[in-house]
């Protein structure tokens, strides 16, 4: 289990940065249209997802070359799971949701004190920006249901012995290499050359992801924490993709009227997006298939 957590890692650090190094030569780092007219949410709401696409192959391939083949429990690890306990799970995500919302807009009215911390972060927003927070949480959701799925099911080790709360820190920091690893390749190519092969325009998402290995640590911590205690993969995904497709675009948002000539590209966009998501729901029906498959046999 431990080999495998590391060679998705690796893969997914390489491959992460040729997916990002590819949207951004496409000029899709600030890219805006008529529906998705906020440029960093969408931006890295594509990223999400196709990342999210990625690693979910890699654990398919995983799974049938090696699990399948060697006992892997679906039901045992969490990721079988009822009708009516994924409505729970979704009831309990969006609950928190609305409470550290709730807490946010409160702190704000009474102490007038917003939570920004560097780039991601919490502040108070309109209810004209919800429809743009909804159009974008299904792609945020890929990446984080399949990261706790991932560091969880897949791949939960409890690498320290009986120290839960060390052993889930060193977890929670291996599973965020990857976009450590962006932000070498990022700013150690500009500090050698003096220029930086992913920085786009002044709505550059790419320039803004040195804040992501931090609140992907802290939400890969979180999933663990609930994991640990419920057995449920998929609580601590929906709570923290939903968290993070209201925190960027409250704080990110951009709105014009209507759509430059300079951000052209909404076929690739929509493409893209088709992709990711068709990718995402194969390797679910295949891995459900796969292992309906072993259940009946045994």
């Amino acid at each position: 289990m431990t080999i495998c957590l590391w060679g998705i890692q690796i893969i997914s650090a390489v491959l992460s940065i040729l997916i990002i190094r590819f949207l951004n030569k496409q000029g899709l780092a600030s890219y805006r249209d008529a529906l998705f007219h906020s440029a960093n949410p969408a931006y890295h709401g594509l990223i999400s997802l196709l990342c999210g696409a990625l690693t979910l192959v890699l654990c398919t391939v995983w799974y049938m070359a090696y699990g399948k083949k060697h006992g892997f429990s679906f039901r045992n690890t969490g990721i079988a799971i009822s009708g009516h306990a994924l409505l729970k799970s979704i009831g309990a995500a969006l609950l928190a949701v609305f409470a550290l919302i709730l807490m946010v807009f409160a702190v704000d009215y009474f102490v007038d004190v917003n939570f920004l911390i560097v780039y991601w972060g919490f502040m108070k927003f309109g209810a004209n920006r919800i429809p743009g927070m909804l159009l974008v949480v299904p792609m945020y959701l890929v990446y984080y249901i399949v990261m706790s799925i991932s560091v969880n099911s897949f791949n939960f080790s409890t690498a320290l012995g009986k120290n839960k709360l060390l052993s889930n820190l060193l977890i929670s920091f291996i599973a965020s290499v990857p976009t450590l690893f962006v932000l070498c390749y990022v700013y150690g190519i500009f500090k050698a050359t003096g220029s930086n092969p992913m920085f786009g325009g002044l709505a550059s998402a790419a320039t803004a992801v040195y804040a992501l290995p931090g609140f992907i640590f802290v939400a890969i911590l979180i999933c663990r924490l609930l994991y640990q205690h419920t057995g449920n993969p998929y609580l601590g995904g929906i709570f923290c993709g939903v968290l993070a497709a209201v925190s960027e675009w409250g704080i990110c948002e951009i709105r014009v009227h209507t759509p430059g000539t300079q951000y052209a590209g909404t076929a690739l966009v929509y493409a893209l997006i088709a992709i990711g998501f068709v990718v995402t729901i194969a390797c679910a029906v295949l891995l459900k298939k796969n292992n309906a498959a072993v259940q009946a046999h045994k």
